[in-house]
């Protein structure tokens, strides 16, 4: 995993998919810092299989990652109703995202009415997989 962690921060412009399913435990720490900056990563796909990423983290991907256009958060079961409103908000000031797939995570009538919010601001996001 450590060497995708370089290629991110490197800006490896092969680097253009990732699927994180079913790796072993990661620094997610340093993984969000290196998506900070990288300009080629368009497809993120976060699959629990033994690590957990907060929605602080996913919240820091998000709102500083200008590459992205399709992220996949399948299986958010650390992450409370509460919380998984932080995500959704920052899609308000995204700009880059065209598909979001958030399967399998705590979605209630209030995060329902937070993604309605977010779709009135949010003019780049084409699909929404819940």
């Amino acid at each position: 995993m450590d060497d995708y962690i370089n290629r991110l921060e490197n800006n490896d412009s092969t680097l253009v998919k990732l699927d994180l399913w079913n790796r072993k435990i990661i620094d997610t720490k340093r993984f969000v810092n290196s998506l900070k900056n990288n300009t080629y990563l368009r497809c993120l796909e976060i699959r629990y299989g033994g690590y957990y990423f907060s929605a602080d983290e996913i919240v820091e991907i998000l709102k500083y990652n200008t590459s992205l256009q399709k992220i996949i958060i399948y299986g958010m079961k650390n992450i409370s109703e509460g919380n998984f409103n932080k995500i959704i908000n920052t899609l308000k000031i995204n700009i880059s995202l065209r598909i979001l797939d958030i399967g399998y995570g705590h979605i209630n009538d209030d995060n329902a009415g937070e993604i309605a919010n977010m779709l009135k601001v949010n003019t780049t996001l084409q699909k929404i997989y819940i």
